[in-house]
This record gives structure tokens, C-alpha cells and sequence, in this order.
């Protein structure tokens, strides 16, 4: 028994995917006889993907956004400048409170998803860790950071004193734990393995040269199955939120196209479950989806264009129809609907026609000839030897 400890941490963003994706190198990695805690920005969610593993999970840092946010964030540092980062004063508790948790925990190997500060705290404890994510909370390694991809930035000269204050944050804290200060902010990211998560279609810096990526990483038998109902029309599997923008035109449309309709929308409040409930040609479920039921049986996929589902979606050869709710969604959107690999709509724009949109997607010649080529393009990606790259990595680091 090796007993050595592999810590993953999720401190930004949102959305099941920074679980689901590390859910299969966990199980790797307890198999080989290590110990695997998770330091996690919402535990529920891990308690859902991972509660049935001998996993410790324990709550992560958080801040309260103050009021004076940035309206647009153009970049990763500009990202997390509001989440913390303004000043070293507001940046130390944190890493202060991730130093707590490290130290309290002595991982021996720390998989950071989306989380900065936590890498900040390896840098003072000189930690191993390891990046895991699928490129959008990993810039390439060039000073300025790079703009996201789509995103062009209208102040350079503020664009530029962000990240400055970004930098000046972290060196505050590194100074005050006698580290070694960064020249650039890009040297946060320098760190023993970086489990770059996708593919280049899919990368949100299209500027990253020389890039080894790795492949998605998903789980696909997470979550239950389910029984669709008895039309033999277009098999359609909805996983949408009710917060998001046009969310009743959305779900009316759907409805109304007579597919046979499985949805999947988390804390359905009364009325929607009502709505379900009168339709002939809608079933609602009340708990995730066995996602590879879902890959082997729905003809076509709603989604807010979480990373996972959307490759996995197109590995399989399925039509996406796309309703961004955030920024990395919005940018990956933005580049499939550039390749004509998926159908998109901006749920903001109250004319969006959701029912044409839906016959589109169902039915267009051009979109079921990409995704195909898609398809066969990375035929060869094979999750097994993806996950034994990722524990041969782990084991030589912490060897």
C-alpha cells in the first residue's frame, strides 16, 4: 500500500464537469492504493459524483464579490482579479486559509482544477502539483496573458494595469513567505504536469503553440438511467437550467417540436414540473442522466455547453444544440458554431427563434456532415490510455 496522499481542488467557475472530469482518475488513482482527498467550491456537487468513494471532501476558500466588479473580463487574469486579486490584502486570507488546508492535509500531490490560489499556496509550501482543466483556466505560458479567444479588448492600457495588479497581488503574498517573486503571471502556471483536457478545436486560446493536449476527460456512466417515452420521433435530451435568460421560450419549444423529449432540469420548481407533467411527448427527471445511455440512445443533446458533454457529444456523433450561460461556454460555443459543428443561440436575444433552431439542428445536411468528420478525425482517442498517461505522470511525480 503506497498511502501516498493526491489532493484535487476546484476553486472557481461552476457547473458539474470540474467533478465529473477527475471522477475517473480518482477511482485510478484509489485503486493503486493512494489516499485522494478533494478541496472543492461546492461539496454537494462532489458528494453526488463522488460520494460513494472513501474520499474526504472538505470545503474550499471563498470570497464575496465586492460591488465595484470589472463589467468584462478579457482575460484569465482579469478573471480573477475579481475574485480576490485586487490587492494583496484581500489575496492573503485566502492563500492563507489554502496554506491551512495543505498543511493540515500534507498532500504528497496536488491536481489543480481552475484554482489559482491554491496554486499560489503550492508555490510557498513547494507543493507538486499538477494543472488538470481544459485549457480555459490555463493560458499559454506568454507575457501579457492573451486575450480569450473571440474577445477583443477595447482599453489595452487597462487591459495591461490589471494584470499588473493581478501580479503585484501574488508577489505581495510570495514576499510576506519569503517565495521567490514572479516576473510574469504566466509563472503561476509552471508546474510539474499540465493535464491539458481537450482538443485544439476546443482550446479557448487559439494562439497556444507547441500545445500536448491530452484529450477530454469525462465520466460517462455518472448519474441514472432513465426511460424515454413511447414516440418514435427524434430522440432529445435537454439538460438546461432555470436561471438562464429565455429558459420558458426554450423549454415551450421543446415541448411543442413533439420529439420524444427526456429533460434534466436541476430543482424544477412547481410549474415546470407541470408542464412535464401535461405532455404527451416530455419525460422529467429528477436526478442526472446516465450520460452513456444518453450518448448511445439520444439522436440530439440541449446543453449550456459544458466541456465534457460537448465532447463527448461530438465524439459520439451527436447533434448539440447550445445555450450558453457563462463565459467559457460562450467562448467554446463560439468556436464550434465557427466550424459549423454545432448549432448556437444567445439566450439573451428575446427574438431567437428556439423552434426553427431546433429543426436545424435535427435536421441540417451540413451540421450531421461535420460532426461525422469530427467524428472520425479523433476516432482514435482512446479514454483508457488517456487515463493511464494521467496515473503514470502522477506516480513519477510523486515517486
Amino acid at each position: 500500500m503506497l498511502n501516498k496522499h493526491v489532493v484535487f481542488t476546484w476553486e472557481l467557475g461552476g457547473g458539474l464537469g470540474h467533478i465529473t472530469s477527475f471522477s475517473l482518475l480518482a477511482k485510478a488513482l484509489l485503486d493503486k492504493g493512494y489516499q485522494v482527498s478533494v478541496i472543492s467550491k461546492n461539496v454537494s456537487l462532489v458528494a453526488d459524483v463522488l460520494g460513494h468513494l472513501p474520499i474526504k471532501v472538505y470545503q474550499s476558500p471563498l470570497i464575496l464579490q465586492s460591488t465595484d466588479n470589472l463589467k468584462v473580463t478579457y482575460s484569465y487574469a482579469e478573471i480573477i482579479f475579481d475574485w480576490g486579486y485586487k490587492s494583496t490584502a484581500t489575496l492573503c486570507p485566502l492563500v492563507d486559509t489554502w496554506k491551512n488546508l495543505f498543511e493540515l492535509l500534507k498532500p504528497d500531490l496536488v491536481i489543480a482544477d481552475h484554482s489559482p490560489t491554491a496554486l499560489v499556496a503550492c508555490k510557498i509550501l513547494k507543493l507538486k502539483n499538477i494543472i488538470m482543466g481544459t485549457g480555459f483556466s490555463t493560458p499559454p505560458q506568454v507575457a501579457p496573458l492573451p486575450s480569450l479567444e473571440s474577445m477583443k479588448v477595447p482599453d489595452q492600457k487597462a487591459f495591461l494595469q490589471h494584470e499588473s495588479q493581478v501580479l503585484s497581488s501574488i508577489n505581495g503574498v510570495l514576499t510576506k513567505y519569503n517565495t521567490l517573486s514572479f516576473e510574469h503571471l504566466h509563472q503561476l502556471f509552471n508546474v510539474d504536469d499540465n493535464f491539458l483536457c481537450t482538443f485544439a478545436e476546443l482550446d479557448h486560446y487559439s494562439t497556444r503553440n507547441g500545445a500536448d493536449y491530452c484529450g477530454p476527460c469525462f465520466d460517462i456512466d455518472v448519474g441514472s438511467s432513465f426511460v424515454w417515452g413511447k414516440s418514435k420521433s427524434t430522440k432529445v435530451f435537454a439538460y438546461i437550467k432555470q436561471n438562464t435568460p429565455g429558459f420558458e421560450l426554450l423549454l415551450a419549444a421543446l415541448i411543442q417540436s413533439n420529439n420524444n423529449l427526456v429533460l434534466y432540469i436541476p430543482q424544477a420548481n412547481a410549474k415546470v414540473i407541470e408542464i412535464c407533467k401535461k405532455s404527451k411527448n416530455a419525460v422529467l427527471l429528477n436526478k442526472p442522466a446516465n450520460m452513456r445511455q444518453v450518448l448511445n440512445e439520444a439522436d440530439m443533446i440541449v446543453s449550456h455547453a459544458g466541456h465534457g458533454v460537448v465532447s463527448a457529444a461530438l465524439l459520439h456523433g451527436k447533434r448539440l444544440l447550445l445555450v450558453p450561460s457563462q463565459l467559457e461556454q460562450s467562448i467554446l460555443v463560439y468556436l464550434l458554431a465557427k466550424r459549423r459543428l454545432v448549432t448556437a443561440v444567445n439566450p439573451r436575444n428575446e427574438k431567437i427563434n428556439y423552434a426553427a433552431a431546433i429543426q436545424f439542428t435535427c435536421t441540417n445536411a451540413e451540421l450531421g456532415k461535420n460532426i461525422e468528420m469530427f467524428k472520425q478525425k479523433y476516432a482514435g482517442f482512446n479514454s483508457s490510455d488517456q487515463l493511464e498517461n494521467m496515473v503514470k505522470s502522477c506516480e513519477n511525480i510523486i515517486s
